[in-house]
């Protein structure tokens, strides 16, 4: 998950910036205006999102699967 591309909220941006507080610090406590995520096929992506749109929700692409070994786990890069 790219955090630079999640829809966070300028309210919620304004609490980052008075408290100084690192996305890493603030992560594990908010959601980050994120709501819900639907996993889709990359080759997907675009129908989805156009879907979406055009039931007045907004969807945006925030990242990427990745084969992985051992534990599944979300990292934001």
């Amino acid at each position: 998950i790219d955090p630079t591309l999640l829809p966070t909220p300028d309210w919620m941006k304004a609490i980052f910036a008075k408290h100084d507080a690192s996305f890493e610090q603030i992560e594990s406590v908010f959601n980050m205006g994120a709501g819900m995520i639907a996993a889709v096929a990359r080759s997907e992506a675009d129908t989805f999102i156009s879907e979406c749109g055009k039931r007045a929700l907004k969807a945006v692409r925030i990242g990427h699967i990745e084969q992985g070994h051992g534990e599944a786990q979300v990292r934001f890069i």
